[in-house]
């Protein structure tokens, strides 16, 4: 639940991207990947949809140490959340966090 001013015509999104950076990981991140993620007072999980490393060309496996461009997509409900927002993502020990660039519209 937000309080917002309704004025602004907040838009709830199911998808964004993210510029992330893989602090730890026991093995590899694949497309369909489905940590936890922390965005400001949001906490759901989500499925990784499409993976990029700093290029706009498409990869399969990211591992602890790599950074890239990532579309996420919330499992549950849509959620406000806007771009510039800090992300930290989590699942057991592993760990991923950065900034979101783009939130894509229903």
């Amino acid at each position: 639940m937000s309080l917002v001013d309704y004025s602004t015509k907040p838009k709830p999104c199911w998808e964004f991207e993210a510029n992330v950076m893989i602090l730890q990981h026991a093995t590899t991140i694949r497309q369909g990947y489905t940590p936890v993620a922390h965005i400001g007072v949001v906490r759901q999980s989500v499925r990784i949809m499409e993976m990029s490393k700093d290029s706009k060309s498409p990869v399969e496996l990211m591992r602890a140490g790599d950074r890239g461009l990532v579309r996420f997509r919330f499992l549950y409900q849509a959620e406000l959340i806007t771009p510039k927002t800090a992300i930290l993502l989590r699942e057991g020990n592993a760990m991923i966090i950065g900034k979101i660039t783009t939130v894509i519209e229903a």
